[in-house]
Parts: C-alpha cells; sequence; structure tokens
C-alpha cells in the first residue's frame, strides 16, 4: 500500500500543479476532501478485529497523504470527513452498506450532504 499511497500523492501533486501552472497567481481556491471512516470499532460488519485495523489505518494513511500533500500548495485545503457515529452499522448510517449494488461503501444522501458541510466550511 505504500506504493499506492506514494503514487497517489504524486497525481494529487500533479493535478495541483497543472491548476497552479495554468492559473499562476489567479488560482482558485481547492478543497481537497479526506476519505471517512466507513466502519466503526463497534460494528465491523462481519470483519475481524485485523481487517478492520488495517481498514482504519489504510484510511488513516490516505488522509495524511492527502493532508500533506495538500499543504504544499497555498491554494488549497485539506478538508477533513467525520463520520463518527453515521458508520454502516451505527443507528443513522451515512454509507450504503448494500453490497448488491454500485454504491457499497459510498456515501448515502446524509453522508454527502456531510461531505458538503465540510467543503463549506472551508469556503468560508
Amino acid at each position: 500500500m505504500g506504493e499506492a499511497r506514494a503514487n497517489f500523492r504524486l497525481g494529487l501533486s500533479y493535478a495541483l500543479t497543472t491548476l497552479q501552472s495554468h492559473y499562476g497567481t489567479r488560482t482558485p481556491r481547492v478543497i481537497i476532501v479526506g476519505y471517512y471512516q466507513a466502519f466503526s470499532t463497534t460494528c465491523t460488519d462481519g470483519l475481524d478485529e485485523y481487517e478492520l485495523a488495517w481498514i482504519t489505518r489504510q484510511t488513516i494513511d490516505l488522509n495524511t497523504a492527502i493532508r500533506e500533500t495538500t499543504a504544499l500548495y497555498p491554494f488549497a485545503r485539506y478538508a477533513p470527513i467525520d463520520f463518527t457515529d453515521h458508520a454502516i452499522c451505527d443507528t443513522d448510517p451515512w454509507v450504503q452498506n448494500d453490497a448488491a449494488t454500485d454504491g457499497f461503501l459510498h456515501p448515502n444522501n446524509a453522508g454527502h450532504a456531510a461531505i458538503a458541510r465540510a467543503v463549506l466550511r472551508y469556503l468560508e
């Protein structure tokens, strides 16, 4: 996974550098959102503790890569996404949990609204 994150960092840097080169001093504000934890520690939806720990660690490491890369560009901001108490098995989930659909592990309408609120906080 380290190689995948390194490639991700390079891709994100390339995209942000391209924006900066294209717009110069008039580069628009860019908000890069992080990833949410889809599983809580209390409801793993069939994952064992090792799988859950691996998924949690990968999400943390990916968000670190996004945050650190974004910090290199003054026009860009990292917006963390917090789905605490809204994971797959929680009472009010913001994540789809139907493996039969293309939306598995994607945000539902409430999750998208939470992501939009996180972005708006950085635009104010």
